[in-house]
């Protein structure tokens, strides 16, 4: 049987010559999930974006530097890292594509909160907007390792693949604010910061704070998720 293929959304380097890309660990994570890594270069062209909803069966977007708080309708505060409105608007575009189409994904880290914005939710733009008292969600140690734990919220697709309560790591000095209507939250941390959300009335459709690629290497605890992205890439959908 063809396997399914995963387009992994990239990201632009920051370095004096631009190129795109993504760690080694997202491949890795869609192998062993047993489907097909492609990369999908960023681009503007709607014609390009077309063509990779058309060639990938699910797509993974990965994390990476902070979204411009002009795409959620705010002025950006002095803690805001570099953005890229090339960046946003390629990743926007084609996140709203991938919801249109209804086709199975999961958006890690910067891509938990693409997809909040695409849908028309905020962000706040420093964890210091949150609470004064926030926990630290950027780890300092290798980044495999688990920092902070999540509860789960029953009769979500995660519940169902992890239970109520599990342990991950922590990269990210951001989180979802406003919840768009279409998104539901699935998990928080113990300081109440929005760990993950899936889509309403959606094959599946899931947004994760953490990195549960880079827990691979060091355990398979994450790797049902990527099995079941890859699972679900082989199910056409029905309306």
């Amino acid at each position: 049987m063809k396997q399914p293929v995963i387009g992994i959304v990239t990201v632009l380097g920051e370095e004096a010559v631009p190129r795109v890309f993504t760690n080694i660990n997202y491949p890795n994570a869609v192998i062993r999930g047993g489907g097909v890594p492609v990369m999908l270069p960023v681009t503007k062209n709607r014609e390009i974006l077309s063509q990779y909803l058309a060639v990938c069966d699910g797509f993974l977007f990965s994390g990476g530097q902070d979204i411009s708080p002009c795409k959620y309708g705010e002025l950006p505060s002095r803690l805001v890292g570099p953005t890229s409105l090339l960046l946003d608007d390629f990743q926007l575009s084609l996140m709203k594509l991938v919801l249109e189409a209804k086709k199975p994904f999961i958006a890690i880290c910067r891509g938990i909160q693409v997809l909040n914005v695409a849908c028309g939710g905020t962000l706040y733009q420093d964890l210091t907007e949150f609470s004064p008292t926030v926990s630290k969600h950027m780890q300092a140690t290798d980044r495999g390792d688990v920092s902070h734990p999540v509860t789960i919220k029953e009769g979500t697709l995660l519940h169902q693949l992890f239970g109520t309560r599990i342990w991950t790591n922590s990269y990210h000095h951001q989180a979802l604010k406003t919840v768009a209507e279409c998104l539901q939250t699935a998990a928080l941390s113990d300081d109440g910061v929005i760990e993950a959300v899936e889509v309403k009335d959606y094959p599946f459709g899931i947004g994760l704070q953490w990195h549960p690629e880079a827990m691979l290497p060091v355990d398979d605890a994450m790797l049902p998720l990527f099995e079941s992205l890859v699972r679900e890439a082989c199910v056409p959908f029905k309306d």
